[in-house]
C-alpha cells in the first residue's frame, strides 16, 4: 500500500511538473514571437495594429494558462529572491522575466504573477488556496509593491510604475465579486488633466488612482522610503513622506471614509530644490 501511494505521488508530481513546463514553454514561444514581430524579424507578417493586438493577446493568454495551473506557485525551477522570502523569479532566454510575489492576507495567500520584457508586460493576482485568478493588471505595470486589506470588501493595491519602476500608482479594488474591479476611490488634485502639461494638477472629484511620481535618481540618493506608500489598517489611513532638501519630511495622510481617500497626486520634485542629489541618503 505504501509503495502504491508513493508511486501515485511520484506520478502526480511528474504530471504537475510536465504541465508547468509545457505552459511556460508555450508562453516563452509566444513572447519570443511577439518580440521578433515588433523587431521586424517575422518577414511574412506585416507590422500593423491588428496583428499587434492579436499577438499581445496570445502572449497574455499563454501566461494566464501558466498562472491558472494549480501548482504553478510551486514550480521547481523558480528561484527564491535574496533577502525577500515573498518573491520568486525565473528568466527565460534572457528576454523575459517571470516574477511571483506572495501576500498572506485574511488567512489566504494571494500570489501576484507578473512578466516583463522590453516590449510587453502584465500581471495577474491569484488566490492560491482556491486557484482562482481574482484580478488582471492593465499592462501598464509589472511589479506590485504592496497589497493591503482595507475592509471586508476592499483591498489597496500599490503598483510599481514608471521607466525604472520607481513611481507608484495606488488603486482600490472591490473584492466582493469575481474578478475584482477597480473603483473610483480617490478625490483631489490629479496629474494628466491639463493639456500639454501632464504634471500640472487639476481637482478631480472621482478618480481611479493616486499617483506618486518619483524619478529613479531620487531612489538612489534619497532615503529608501521616499517612494513608499504606507497603510495603517487600524486607522484605515494611507500615507507617504514628503521630503525636503534638508532630509526632513512631512507625513501626508488620508483616511478611508465614505469609500474614498481624499489625497492629491504628488511628484517628489515638488518639495526638493535643485537637482536630485539635493537629498542625500
Amino acid at each position: 500500500m505504501r509503495i502504491f501511494c508513493s508511486l501515485c505521488l511520484i506520478i502526480l508530481f511528474s504530471t504537475n511538473a510536465c504541465s508547468q513546463e509545457k505552459e511556460l514553454d508555450s508562453f516563452k514561444k509566444e513572447i519570443n514571437f511577439y518580440i521578433d514581430f515588433l523587431l521586424g524579424k517575422v518577414g511574412t507578417v506585416p507590422i500593423n495594429a491588428a496583428n499587434q493586438d492579436t499577438f499581445r493577446k496570445n502572449v497574455d493568454d499563454a501566461f494566464k494558462a501558466f498562472v491558472a495551473l494549480k501548482n504553478s506557485y510551486s514550480y521547481d525551477k523558480l528561484v527564491q529572491a535574496k533577502n525577500d522570502d515573498k518573491t520568486k523569479f525565473i528568466r527565460l532566454d534572457n528576454r523575459v522575466s517571470v516574477n511571483l510575489k506572495s501576500f498572506f492576507l485574511n488567512n489566504k495567500t494571494y500570489v501576484v504573477y507578473s512578466y516583463t520584457s522590453r516590449d510587453k508586460m502584465n500581471y495577474y493576482i491569484k488566490e492560491n488556496e482556491t486557484n482562482t485568478i481574482v484580478y488582471e493588471g492593465n499592462s501598464t505595470a509589472t511589479y506590485i509593491a504592496d497589497l493591503y486589506v482595507i475592509d471586508e470588501t476592499h483591498f489597496l493595491l500599490v503598483e510599481e510604475t514608471g521607466d525604472f519602476n520607481s513611481s507608484r500608482d495606488v488603486i482600490v479594488l472591490l473584492t466582493n465579486r469575481q474578478p475584482w474591479t477597480k473603483i473610483k476611490a480617490f478625490e483631489g488634485k490629479a496629474f494628466g488633466h491639463v493639456p500639454a502639461d501632464y504634471f500640472a494638477k487639476k481637482y478631480v472629484q472621482q478618480r481611479d488612482l493616486f499617483q506618486l511620481d518619483c524619478d529613479m535618481d531620487y531612489t538612489l540618493s534619497a532615503p529608501g522610503d521616499i517612494n513608499r506608500i504606507f497603510f495603517d489598517h487600524a486607522t484605515k489611513t494611507i500615507s507617504y513622506k514628503q521630503y525636503s532638501s534638508n532630509n526632513q519630511y512631512k507625513l501626508v495622510k488620508s483616511k478611508w471614509e465614505n469609500e474614498k481617500f481624499i489625497i492629491d497626486d504628488y511628484n517628489v520634485r515638488e518639495n526638493l530644490s535643485g537637482n536630485n542629489s539635493a537629498v542625500p541618503q
